[in-house]
C-alpha cells in the first residue's frame, strides 16, 4: 500500500517511499499540452523541483530530458500511466504525436522536433482571457503553432512575452503554477489583449480548425506513409489544373525545388520537407475536405 506524505519531493527523492498513485490525479483537458499537464500533476501535488516530477513520472528516462519536455512524445509513459491514472491515448493527446502520425513521420522526440521545425513556437504563447476564464487554468498545445496568431474564442492577438519582464516565458520549468511567469512570477491572465481585424481573425478561425484537425486521432493516421502519398497527389492535382509548375512554385515560395517535388510525390522522408513548408505550399487547406 502506497504511503502519502505531506512533502512529496523529499519522499521522491530520497526513494524513502513508492508511489503507486498520485494523491492528486486529475486528467488532461482538452487540447492540453503535456508540459501544462505536468505542472497541473506537480503543483496540485506538492512537487517543487523538477528532479521530483521527473523521478516520480519518468524514473528510468536520464532527468536531463525531462526537463526538455515540448510537448514531443516520451519513449514511455508508463510511470506517468500509474500514478496519474491516465490511459496511454490521453496521454498521447497532450503531444504533437498525431501531427507527426498523419504525415507519415517519425514521433520520436529528435526527429519530429526537426519536422516541426519552424511550425511551432519554442516558448509559451498564451491568451489571458482563456486562463481567466478557465475553470482549470491550463495551457493550450494548438497555442506552440507558429501560424495561428489570434484566439479565436475571445477575438484577440496571442501573447508571446511575460507582460513585467518582457522575457519569452518557458514552456516547462520550475516553479510549476499554471498561468504565472515562472521569471518573475506575473499574473499572466492580466495581459493587455489587442483585437483582430475582422480578415485576420476569420484566417485564425480556418487555422485554429485545421490545427485541431492534427492534433486529434483520425483512424487514417495508422497508415500515415499513404496518407502523405495522397496528399501529394491531391496537391499535384490542383497545381496542374492552375498550371502551376514546381520551378515556378518553388519561385513563389522560395523552397528548394528538391523539397517541392518531394511534397508532390508524397515523399515524407524527403530533406527540408517540414511541415511549416508542407503548409507554405498547400495554404493550409482542410485536410477534412
Amino acid at each position: 500500500m502506497s504511503q502519502f506524505v505531506k512533502n512529496t519531493d523529499a519522499v521522491v527523492c530520497s526513494g524513502m517511499y513508492f508511489f503507486d498513485v498520485l494523491p492528486s490525479h486529475s486528467k488532461p483537458e482538452n487540447l492540453e499540452s503535456l508540459a501544462s499537464y505536468l505542472m497541473r500533476l506537480a503543483e496540485s501535488n506538492g512537487i517543487s523541483s523538477m528532479d521530483g516530477l521527473s523521478a516520480l513520472c519518468f524514473p528510468h528516462q536520464d532527468r536531463r530530458i525531462t526537463r526538455e519536455i515540448a510537448d514531443y512524445p516520451p519513449i514511455s509513459f508508463d510511470s506517468l500511466m500509474t500514478v496519474a491514472i491516465c490511459s496511454k491515448e490521453s496521454l498521447l493527446a497532450t503531444t504533437l504525436f498525431h501531427v507527426a502520425a498523419k504525415f507519415g513521420r517519425s514521433t520520436l522526440p529528435q526527429p519530429l522536433s526537426r519536422f516541426l521545425s519552424g511550425a511551432v513556437s519554442d516558448f509559451l504563447r498564451f491568451c489571458p482571457v482563456c486562463l481567466a476564464e478557465q475553470q482549470t487554468p491550463h495551457y493550450l498545445l494548438s497555442w506552440r503553432f507558429l501560424m495561428l496568431s489570434y484566439c479565436t474564442n475571445h477575438r484577440c492577438c496571442l501573447l508571446e512575452i511575460c507582460g513585467k519582464c518582457g522575457n519569452s516565458i518557458p514552456l516547462f520549468i520550475a516553479p510549476f503554477k499554471i498561468g504565472y511567469c515562472p521569471l518573475c512570477g506575473w499574473d499572466m491572465k492580466k495581459g493587455h489583449v489587442d483585437l483582430g481585424s475582422e480578415v485576420k481573425l476569420l484566417t485564425a478561425v480556418v487555422r485554429t480548425q485545421d490545427i485541431e484537425f492534427l492534433l486529434k486521432f483520425q483512424p487514417w493516421e495508422l497508415n500515415g506513409n499513404n496518407t502523405i502519398h495522397l496528399i501529394g497527389q491531391r496537391l499535384a492535382h490542383e497545381w496542374r489544373k492552375r498550371q502551376i509548375t514546381a520551378v515556378n512554385l518553388a519561385l513563389q515560395t522560395g523552397i528548394t525545388l528538391t523539397v517541392v517535388e518531394g511534397i508532390e510525390r508524397g515523399n515524407p522522408m524527403r530533406k527540408g520537407g517540414y511541415l511549416s513548408r508542407l503548409c507554405q505550399v498547400c495554404r493550409l487547406p482542410s485536410l477534412e475536405s
